[in-house]
């Protein structure tokens, strides 16, 4: 399991979240069964984050590496995730 699906796994089973998520939510293990999740659009909302932001925070941090910066993602980034979301979730 990588970190991602092991905090997808944290958030999908957190009791705070247990209400609004659904009863459905715990049968998906890893963010790439819940990206594919036709019934429950907040379960897919919430990978789709994980692995838009990790996707891009990996590229950022090994880029980062070559060029000795720091590891950022800028509001563009966010803006883009945003509106995929967004998209998923009307």
């Amino acid at each position: 399991m990588s970190n991602y699906d092991i905090l997808f796994e944290r958030i999908v089973t957190s009791k705070e979240l247990a209400d609004e998520l659904g009863p459905d939510a715990r049968r998906y293990k890893t963010v790439a069964d819940a990206k594919k999740a036709v019934s429950n659009k907040k379960i897919r909302a919430i990978a789709e984050i994980i692995s838009e932001v990790g996707s891009k925070f990996d590229l950022k941090k090994s880029n980062a590496r070559l060029h000795s910066e720091e590891t950022t993602l800028d509001e563009s980034e966010f803006q883009s995730i945003y509106r995929k979301i967004v998209s998923l979730l009307n």
